[in-house]
């Protein structure tokens, strides 16, 4: 199996970056390559290990040209869209003339916005820009 990277916790409570192979259901340690104490130090040593196991591997000239790069920004956490098209769906099943129940919808929403437990939800709620307390929730009281 072809070299691979792995992340390791250490007992210190750091982060361990190896290149790995398997074979026969047996891994070896190639390289270690450091352990990280922050996500700033983990992104690096995968950047690096990942260099590494990339090294020799040549391009394909597909005779594009390169554009340039830009990074994306994220601006906001709000699922405006996936909320709307869950509200049009509630509404046009009759949801909510039927239970007429804001609480309701709140935890209906909630579960494909942010996948989690209800009794979670009051945390990964205001993700969604609709946060509510879960006493409310589970009341069904607004």
């Amino acid at each position: 199996m072809s070299p691979f990277l792995r992340k390791v916790p250490t007992g210190s409570g750091a982060t361990a970056v190896q290149i790995v192979s398997k074979r026969g259901g047996k891994r070896k340690i190639l390289e270690h390559l450091g352990s990280a104490h922050t996500e700033s130090e983990l992104a690096l040593l995968m950047q690096i290990g990942r260099e590494k196991l990339n090294a020799e591997q040549g391009t394909l000239d597909l005779g594009l040209e390169e554009e340039a790069s830009t990074q994306a920004v994220v601006r906001s956490t709000r699922s405006g869209i996936l909320i709307d098209a869950i509200r049009a769906s509630y509404a046009a099943l009759g949801f909510d003339e039927a239970v007429n129940d804001e609480a309701f919808f709140q935890m209906v929403l909630a579960r494909p916005v942010e996948p989690t437990s209800k009794a979670r939800w009051g945390a990964s709620g205001e993700g969604t820009g609709n946060g509510r307390p879960p006493s409310q929730l589970f009341a069904g009281q607004p």
